[in-house]
């Protein structure tokens, strides 16, 4: 092989991974359109009346402006982490004490278990529930642990859900301020703390705010030490996205996302020079292993103590996937589902008898394509059900309505700057000049690849809007830089037009 052939095969080498960014770019832009397009036709059906929805668009905007204007002109950032602190955590405090939320469905299965934990009886993780869904037995063991540490008060249930939500408000600003600088990072820091299904679902007690903040650091952490040599890093990644895993069962989405962004960003860095080659194995082998040697240590310890009788996991494999295929339920949770699989004793035969219907609704690749569609449609352009869950048997059909059409417009609002992003990446990516953005597009990849994988996850298994808040961290934390584009083309544009206006009136 002469040295012109091997110059050229390296050069290629490394174009593949610019070629790889390209792609994603392109994608995360089809992906923050197509919901914003959603958005605003579910919008204007909720509202029924375009003037109305415009009406409230234009003031969520504005207001939204306002604040930005006030805070970055005005705040250093001590001031500014300070009062979006105060204020996340206020308006956090002040919903979840003066709402009362019942608790139903799967959130009153798991307290309950908790007052009985809390008691010395944990008799309840060897229950029905438990063997079908082990994966809630570690909330469950979480609240048992709070209420024996505080006694028997909702409340503080409640205000640790606020608490937890106000520390992941602090990360996704600093997450954004890494990527797009300070003022990208405020942007996406105050959306985060306004968004409204953020602070309606303190009230609620579920898994997610806790999960989330775990997920949000480890990602935070992962971002921020990215270029460290050392294992240490991705090893406090791995023990965030295990601590992660046992609230919530989403953590292997996130390892595998990890995984895929330290080769890519190692990839795009260096072309996996022998050098940094070994650098990377060493990252990869230490995160799988302190990931799963983490897990199994909680499952080990949850057997020996006596606590329960299996790990934790899903003893259903198949039920997500089961119900999320049903084109009836458009991927809802079914009655009929749920009907069929009792027949079947939990184990192989149940599961057997789930993927014997995976495969008959499998089968039309057309009538499982608009499936997909419309479970794409529902889960990223529906409304979100915050309001619904929080306020629900309370009989305040205004405030649910209003709550609604100010969440449509906040989505709406997030998602037009998350497209903006993309579109400016894409556009420095083109351009010679890059110096703002000097190694950005490699960091972006970690929040892509989570959305890109989350939504692709649940086109299979079964969806509920109010999974959507697990992900919107990182589809808050895109839209950072989008919405400071705004609003400095926004200034520019003001200024000139005074400055215009300054010089004419000198000149009259």
């Amino acid at each position: 092989m002469d040295n012109n052939q091997l110059r050229t095969e390296i050069m290629e080498f490394h174009e593949k991974p610019k070629r790889l960014i390209y792609f994603v770019i392109w994608l995360g832009i089809l992906f923050y359109s197509s919901i914003a397009i959603m958005a605003a036709i579910r919008t204007g059906w909720i509202t029924g009346s375009i003037l109305l929805m415009a009406v409230s668009l234009i003031a969520t905007t504005a207001s939204f402006a306002v604040i930005i204007y006030v805070i970055q002109k005005y705040l250093t950032r001590k001031w500014f982490v300070l009062l979006l602190l105060v204020t996340s955590l206020g308006l956090r405090i002040i919903w979840a004490v003066g709402i009362d939320t019942p608790i139903t469905s799967d959130f009153s299965v798991m307290y309950q278990s908790a007052v009985q934990g809390a008691s010395g009886d944990y008799s309840f993780a060897n229950s029905e529930y438990y063997v079908r869904w082990g994966y809630q037995l570690g909330f469950a063991l979480y609240e048992s642990l709070i209420l024996t540490l505080f006694g028997n008060h909702v409340l503080v249930l409640e205000c640790l859900n606020c608490v937890y939500q106000t520390i992941t408000v602090y990360l996704v600003y600093r997450m954004a301020a890494i990527l797009f600088g300070e003022f990208g990072g405020r942007i996406a820091g105050i959306f985060y703390a306004l968004y409204v299904p953020n602070i309606l679902l303190c009230s609620i007690l579920s898994n997610q705010h806790l999960s989330i903040l775990f997920f949000v650091l480890g990602c935070y952490l992962g971002i921020k030490y990215r270029t460290n040599r050392r294992s240490y890093a991705v090893m406090a990644v791995a023990l965030c996205f295990g601590l992660g895993h046992i609230i919530r069962p989403v953590g292997s989405v996130y390892l595998m996302c990890f995984i895929a962004f330290l080769v890519i960003s190692e990839w795009r860095a260096s072309g996996l020079a022998w050098s940094r080659f070994w650098i990377l194995t060493r990252k990869l082998i230490s995160l799988i292993a302190v990931y799963f040697l983490f897990l199994q240590a909680v499952n080990l310890a949850l057997i020996g103590s006596g606590i329960s009788d299996l790990p934790l996991g899903s003893r259903e494999p198949y039920w997500k996937f089961m119900v999320g295929l049903n084109a009836e339920s458009h991927g809802f949770w079914s009655d009929a589902d749920a009907r069929y699989v009792v027949q079947y004793s939990i184990g192989e035969e149940r599961n057997q008898a789930e993927l014997a219907l995976i495969k008959e609704r499998i089968e039309n690749p057309v009538k499982l394509t608009w499936l997909f569609i419309r479970k794409f449609a529902i889960m990223w352009g529906g409304e979100d059900a915050a309001a619904s869950w929080s306020l629900e048997g309370l009989n305040l059909p205004g405030w649910e309505r209003v709550l609604t059409i100010i969440e449509r417009c906040q989505y709406i609002v997030i998602a037009v700057c998350g497209t903006l992003t993309l579109l400016q990446l894409l556009r420095n990516q083109r351009s010679k000049e890059k110096k703002e953005y000097e190694g950005l597009p490699s960091t972006l990849i970690l929040p892509l690849l989570l959305l890109f994988c989350y939504a692709s996850l649940h086109l299979f298994i079964e969806i509920q809007i109010r999974y959507r808040l697990d992900i919107m961290p990182h589809f808050i934390v895109l839209a950072g830089a989008g919405g400071r584009y705004l609003m400095v083309n926004w200034w520019k544009k003001s200024s000139q037009e005074n400055h215009q206006a300054k010089k004419q009136s000198q000149g009259g």
